[in-house]
């Protein structure tokens, strides 16, 4: 068992109510890593990547959809050119965009989504917290976007993020193995 799993296990939410299974966990292989950028045109390394070959295909309980856009159907797009041209088209529009650009432009100056390989990895409470990442940048940071106020806040590095999201999740009833959701929400779906 890696650094990254017996982490993870170390921490849990006591509202946490998925039941977990090491055993199950199941990441990318490095052909399919390679798959993955090509897709997404997305240079994948660091603490993503061993993220993403640790436990991007199935998480064992551990992680889940509901946050995680790794395992979330139709989380996908979030990591696509089409998601960092429309960041753009909508960062360059002061109207619509104007706290959320004076706040990235306070953190990192002017930037282009596209360049920087932005992606949205990661959401809290129906969307509001966003969690997102520069691909291209060689820091392993998660940045938290607030959609109720703009703000913009360095979350840490991917890892100390993933353990955050241990310590908060909240799941109203147990899901085991056995639970029909229980597949749909821990098996990765970049590929």
């Amino acid at each position: 068992m890696n650094d990254l799993i017996k982490n993870l296990l170390s921490v849990k939410s006591e509202y946490d109510g998925f039941v977990e299974y090491p055993e199950m966990i199941q990441g990318y292989t490095e052909k399919e890593i390679k798959k993955i950028e090509q897709k997404y045109n997305l240079p994948i390394r660091g603490q993503f990547k061993e993220f993403l070959m640790t436990m991007g295909k199935h998480s064992g309980g551990l992680l889940d959809g509901d946050d995680i856009y790794v395992y979330r159907k139709g989380g996908e797009e979030y990591f696509t050119d089409e998601y960092r041209q429309s960041m753009n088209e909508i960062y360059d529009d002061e109207v619509d965009f104007g706290d959320f650009a004076q706040n990235i432009i306070k953190l990192f100056g002017k930037i282009d989504f596209e360049e920087k390989k932005f992606f949205i990895f990661a959401n809290v409470n129906e969307h509001i917290h966003k969690y997102f990442m520069f691909a291209n940048d060689d820091d392993d940071m998660v940045y938290e976007w607030d959609g109720n106020t703009d703000e913009i806040k360095k979350m840490g590095t991917l890892f100390e993020f993933l353990v955050q999201i241990r310590q908060w999740r909240y799941t109203a009833r147990k899901i085991d193995k056995f639970d029909k959701y229980f597949k749909e929400l821990v098996t990765g779906k970049l590929l």
